[in-house]
């Protein structure tokens, strides 16, 4: 219960404004309910005694009424009950819309701040931890934390506002019920609560575990297909599935005991409490008030710890998620502190160079600098690359440029502004076009506008389609640029999405067009085309390509070649053949130099 408490309070100051006021509102409401339809039960329980012996039913607070007003008692107290239930069942209906709206907006607020992280930090994040950040987690909050414990408070109000009447009108009926009942509640609630904690924490582990497996899996279907991994796969899969499956079995298992229990126990509880008063007044009558006033007082009493049972069950069986939920909050939080005040709007209307000076970047988990001293200069309208062999720092380099990462000493300068000071304007200028291009399943002018939304500009679509050599295809899919490209873009082929890829980064008519291996799936016809097209936008956008092909970058304006992080030769490709031993091998293993050019 701690624990939980601990979780509600650290929730508190991130839930979205109002929601502190309404949840208070919430638990008082739902105590004066509860408190009424205590009185109601309580009036129902002496009521029932004095009719069963004919007497005069004695209300405190009230009066006295005689067997003539039998009906009328009863029918108020209905009433009452009635109409508790009423109010319990609208509140009820306005808590879930509420609560389930901040659940939306704590979700919207999450999402958000990872959208805005620092790149080096998203890079951590898998696709599964992703969903269940903005969703599943979010869920978890609500459904298995706030809402519960928010009707604590009227379940243990109802159970001490009939003890209390017990007390006052049949001590030793409430002396022998608070100890029977409350010693089998004490049991239960602490085996209970490590065994639903436990199996929470397990279930949390494993469906995550089954859910990252299979979306790895997907992306290799193939190579899964081709190599018969099937019966490996189920297995893996199925392992993980089965912990998940048998834990949350153990959790609705868990939640159902105290029900059982406790009902069962109100069977005993009848013949302790008529054996008790029988052996203390030796009275047939007062055994059956007793047992009567039992009866009434438990239909209220073992609801009551039956519903508090279930709901530390299923707060205990949500703590691994809220935990982690919670450390996703104060991530998010940091994030948006650590956000600079200048969000990189300075305008530059016309910037000549991009400039590195003295760069180095280190990732978190390396020893080794990625980029080590780095100074370059980028003239903008012409064409660069960055060689080298696979992990010189090339692609580094490129999410330095684009103002992904941050070095961690030197700086980056537009013109004479600090990137950081134009960050925003200067990405609006970027065309990317990554390796493995990244498609939605939606339709093809979806996927080029990355708009599902807003206006969308079929001019621009066509001719970022003709440049990319692609419009021809798109005009025989049946449907046109309204067709789907399927789930992750696999009702294209391998150069077709590259090539959607391409059209994608040249429909915000780019300044700077950032090429990452971008035509690596392309044929050789279609890979020239394509570098035609590109060498006519020479001069009106600067080309950045990060290229292990040699001949698709061997007429640009400047190669920057790369080894270990370093830069240690830059110039045309015929000045770097004579400079760089290394890139001379690579254009002599691509057969563009002569082996005694070479030399």
């Amino acid at each position: 219960m701690n624990k939980s408490l601990k979780q509600f309070r650290e929730l508190l100051p991130f839930l979205p404004a109002g929601a502190v006021p309404y949840i208070w509102t919430f638990v008082a409401i739902s105590v004066i309910l509860t408190i009424l339809d205590t009185v109601a039960v309580i009036t129902l329980a002496l009521s029932l005694s004095a009719i069963i012996n004919a007497q005069d039913i004695s209300i405190p607070l009230v009066g006295r009424f005689g067997p003539s007003q039998y009906i009328y008692v009863i029918l108020v107290i209905s009433l009452i009950i009635l109409t508790k239930s009423t109010l319990s069942l609208i509140q009820q209906r306005l808590a879930t819309r509420k609560f389930a709206e901040y659940e939306f907006q704590l979700g919207n607020h999450l999402f958000h701040a990872y959208l805005g992280a620092p790149w080096i930090a998203r890079l951590s994040r898998t696709t599964s931890e992703l969903v269940r950040m903005v969703d599943i987690g979010i869920a978890a909050i609500n459904a298995g934390l706030i809402f519960p414990l928010l009707n604590v408070p009227s379940l243990l109000i109802s159970s001490v506002g009939i003890t209390l009447t017990l007390v006052f009108v049949q001590p030793i009926t409430a002396l022998v019920t608070v100890s029977y009942l409350g010693l089998i509640a004490l049991v239960l609630y602490r085996r209970l609560s490590k065994y639903t904690t436990d199996a929470g924490r397990i279930n949390v582990e494993y469906s995550f575990k089954t859910a990252t497996l299979m979306t790895d899996m997907v992306g290799a279907l193939k190579e899964i297909t081709l190599r018969d991994k099937f019966d490996e796969v189920e297995a893996v899969v199925g392992k993980h599935r089965k912990r998940a499956t048998d834990a949350r079995a153990d959790i609705q298992f868990y939640s159902g005991v105290p029900k059982f229990v406790l009902d069962a126990a109100l069977i005993g509880g009848f013949l302790i409490i008529g054996l008790v008063n029988f052996v203390i007044y030796h009275s047939m009558d007062q055994v059956i008030n007793a047992v009567v006033l039992f009866a009434v007082a438990g239909m209220r009493i073992i609801p009551s710890l039956t519903g508090f049972q279930a709901t530390m069950n299923i707060i205990n069986a949500n703590t691994a998620q809220v935990d982690t939920v919670i450390k996703d909050i104060y991530e998010a939080q940091e994030y948006r502190a650590a956000k600079p005040v200048n969000q990189g709007t300075t305008p530059v209307s016309h910037p000549k160079e991009l400039r590195l000076e003295h760069v180095t970047f280190t990732y978190p988990t390396q020893q080794r600098p990625a980029l080590d001293d780095v100074s370059l200069t980028i003239p903008l309208g012409s064409s660069v690359a960055f060689v080298g062999e696979s992990g010189s720092g090339k692609s580094t380099l490129v999410d330095l440029v684009l103002g992904l990462l941050e070095p961690d000493s030197g700086q980056i300068f537009l013109d004479d502004h600090p990137l950081p000071e134009v960050l925003k304007n200067w990405r609006h200028r970027i065309g990317y076009v990554p390796q493995e291009v990244a498609l939605f399943d939606g339709t093809i002018e979806e996927n080029i506008a990355l708009s599902w939304q807003g206006v969308i500009d079929r001019d621009r679509i066509v001719l970022s389609l003709t440049q990319a050599q692609l419009w021809d295809t798109v005009q025989q899919r049946t449907g046109g640029l309204e067709s789907s490209v399927g789930d992750r873009g696999m009702a294209l082929s391998g150069g077709q999405r590259q090539r959607l890829g391409i059209a994608r980064a040249l429909y915000s008519n780019p300044l700077v067009l950032v090429l990452d291996e971008a035509t690596s799936a392309l044929d050789t016809e279609t890979e020239a085309e394509i570098a035609q097209a590109l060498h006519n936008l020479r001069g009106e956008i600067t080309l950045i390509s990060i290229a292990h092909r040699l001949s698709t970058i061997k007429d640009y304006d400047t190669l920057f070649y790369f080894e270990s992080g370093r830069l240690v030769a830059q110039g045309t490709f015929d000045e770097l053949t004579s400079q760089a031993e290394g890139f001379a091998h690579q254009a002599q293993l691509a057969g563009l130099l002569d082996p005694s050019d070479a030399e």
